[in-house]
């Protein structure tokens, strides 16, 4: 597979709020791992994050914020999905 090309996507209560694919991030894997790398020592499971798709509640007209009692769907091609729910303190 290639990891340059995975799509994403991001659920709440079953409604899609974030859609998109790897291939359009400004640097591709390949380089942030280059890149990362001279500056720290990378190891197996370091987490990079990269920052996410539109769709942001923040980005919305009427913004929907997460709220306690959502159930959150992430899926991304040949990793598979999670789903979480939100709960209080």
């Amino acid at each position: 597979e290639n990891i340059n090309n995975l799509n994403l996507t991001l659920d709440v209560n079953g409604e899609r709020r974030q859609t998109g694919n790897t291939s359009r991030m400004i640097f591709n894997f390949n380089f942030l791992i280059s890149h990362i790398s001279h500056f720290m020592t990378l190891f197996p499971g370091t987490i990079i994050t990269t920052g996410t798709p539109a769709g942001t509640a923040m980005e919305m007209k009427e913004p929907k914020f997460l709220q306690i009692g959502d159930k959150i769907n992430i899926k991304i091609d040949y990793l598979g999905e999670q789903n979480q729910i939100i709960v209080g303190e």
